[in-house]
């Protein structure tokens, strides 16, 4: 799958996904209260605040342009050029699939952060979801966009 970026693509987190969240985050809070164990409910509770909000329009997004993406999570947005990007993989952290990308030297935006965390899973940083797709199709996209924005600039 690849886009025409001469116009922004955005791609949303999965709905359903949020809400299996919020729902199970919520029935677990219930529970800790139930059982009163304030840990417990603290822990699912902030799980269910934050998939309440990730529920919400414009929470979260992937936005692909010319000149490099906006990721956006919990209403925060971090616009990443292309230039600063290496390549994209794919990345396991316990059971779940990431796409993991890796920055061109020098450009990584945390230096610390990043190496440890190519220390950790192979990559500097990752996208916080998959919007939908799998991890293997989503990178694909992203090295694809990258591919075409360095044939435009190079």
């Amino acid at each position: 799958m690849s886009f025409d970026l001469s116009q922004p693509v955005t791609l949303r987190p999965s709905r359903r996904k949020w809400a299996i969240v919020f729902a199970g985050c919520l029935a677990f809070a219930i529970g800790g209260i139930a059982m009163g164990s304030w840990y417990v409910w603290a822990v699912f509770g902030i799980g269910t605040v934050i998939g309440g909000v990730m529920l919400l329009p414009g929470a979260g997004y992937l936005r692909l342009e010319r000149d490099g993406f906006h990721l956006c999570s919990l209403f925060r947005v971090q616009f990443i050029p292309w230039t600063a990007v290496h390549d994209f993989g794919v990345t396991r952290i316990l059971l779940n699939k990431m796409v993991g990308l890796n920055y061109e030297p020098g450009k990584a935006p945390m230096k610390a952060l990043s190496r440890a965390n190519a220390g950790l899973v192979g990559f500097e940083g990752a996208l916080p979801e998959t919007y939908g797709m799998s991890a293997e199709a989503l990178a694909e996209l992203m090295n694809d966009a990258l591919s075409r924005a360095r044939l435009r600039t190079g």
